[in-house]
């Protein structure tokens, strides 16, 4: 299968950045900030099941990450997520679920804090 990783114009990445696409891909918008030690992944790798760990299909999904994003240090985005354009991702968060455009979040799990 084809893995694809893309990232728009203008985007600014610090150290230690991770992506890793076994899956539909990973998407990364126009002018997007990256803060350090940041990983997104589009698979959970291996399945649950004790049984098929190491030979099954695990599941996956594309990530795309809008126009204008701000993801902070240390922030881990998982399969399926889509964050809209010009939101914040405050350090230390896990991105289990899409967030809205024009957002502040953080968390673990991350969830929307407040409105920009």
């Amino acid at each position: 299968s084809n893995s694809t990783i893309i990232f728009g114009d203008g985007c600014w990445i610090n150290n230690n950045f991770c992506a890793i696409s076994e899956g539909e891909g990973i998407f990364i918008g126009e002018k997007a900030l990256i803060g350090s030690d940041v990983r997104i992944f589009d698979s959970d790798f291996h399945e649950l099941s004790p049984d098929k760990r190491t030979g099954g299909t695990p599941k996956t999904a594309k990530v795309k990450i809008g126009n204008n994003v701000f993801i902070g240090s240390d922030v881990t985005i998982l399969k399926g997520v889509v964050i809209g354009d010009n939101t914040v991702i405050a350090n230390g968060s896990i991105v289990v679920k899409s967030i809205p455009s024009n957002v502040i979040c953080g968390g673990v799990p991350a969830k929307v804090l407040k409105s920009l």
